[in-house]
């Protein structure tokens, strides 16, 4: 895979190591200790996103994904679903899991909107407007 135009030298994406060439290829990624000569290729990693109401939904996604070798970055908590809205998720933890929660889309290749029915809430529109501005392909799923 080519890497994009820029200065001679760059950080690998994988591991932030400077390399003097415009190239990331296997071999730097096993040298660098990102995966054993067993694994070819580094796996997708995808972000999901959507309200926390769908929380079956969230896992049946993770189960599937993982289960194609991708590597899933999701929620950490579901606030709607286990109704912990100020018990355990107060008005600043929801601040900082959104925030969280941005920083994850930002490792991922690729971002899955959970969105039955077609619901996308405030937290969720936020999210999609960042993985638009950064570039991120975005894969709505409906069930």
């Amino acid at each position: 895979m080519k890497c994009p135009p820029g200065p001679p030298l760059h950080s690998c994406r994988y591991c932030g190591y400077l390399q003097e060439c415009r190239e990331e290829t296997i071999q730097h990624q096993l040298s660098r200790r990102h995966y054993s000569t067993s694994t070819p290729v580094m796996p997708k990693i995808i972000c999901l996103c959507g309200s926390t109401k769908f929380k079956d939904l969230f896992l049946k996604h993770q189960k599937r994904l993982t289960l194609q070798g991708i590597i899933v970055l999701s929620v950490g908590l579901f606030g709607h679903a286990d109704n912990e809205f100020n018990t355990v998720i107060t008005p600043e933890i929801k601040i900082m899991l959104d925030q969280l929660h941005l920083r994850k889309i930002d490792l991922a290749d690729e971002v899955h909107i959970i969105c039955p029915g077609n619901y996308i809430g405030e937290s969720t529109s936020k999210e999609i407007t960042y993985a638009m501005e950064h570039n991120r392909p975005i894969t709505m799923v409906y069930e």
